[in-house]
């Protein structure tokens, strides 16, 4: 197991959305009704940075921090992956402290949504250091979707 970081390909995009996780397709469908190869390309687009965590080649997720305003410095932290982030999950939950904290620099505030579905992903936000809220109807669905945010 040697994970390793880089940049965005689109054949990581390929992947990643032909393989992804059940509750990251569900989220995608919830909020806003795209494709996940759509929604991949359309995070990467607005992304600073858009990065691909593999094991040996393989993607596992991508990631990135979308602008949320040209005229502020706040970001929207975001993640996709594929069943197989699971199976890496330690070494993964090691790295992605020092990825975000990568990403983050050029921003004073990081928000999004996840749904309430999704236990692992809470977990991992409130040990990134995200503040979670109480979850309220959101996006196309109006199922309940959990605000998360952070001061950088």
């Amino acid at each position: 197991m040697a994970l390793k970081v880089r940049g965005t390909q689109r054949d990581d995009l390929v992947y990643v959305a032909e393989n992804m996780r059940a509750i990251d397709r569900q989220e995608l469908a919830d909020l806003t009704g795209s494709e996940p190869f759509k929604a991949l390309e359309n995070s990467v687009r607005l992304s600073d940075y858009a990065l691909t965590v593999c094991d040996n080649d393989v993607p596992l997720c991508v990631c990135g921090i979308a602008r949320i305003s040209m005229l502020s410095e706040r970001g929207a932290p975001w993640l996709l992956g594929t069943d197989k982030l699971r199976e890496q999950s330690r070494g993964f939950v090691l790295l992605s402290r020092g990825i975000f904290g990568m990403m983050s620099k050029k921003y004073e505030y990081l928000e999004n949504l996840v749904s309430a579905d999704n236990g692992r992903s809470i977990r991992w936000l409130k040990w990134l250091g995200f503040t979670v809220e109480a979850a309220k109807p959101a996006g196309i669905s109006q199922k309940p979707f959990h605000r998360f945010y952070m001061e950088v």
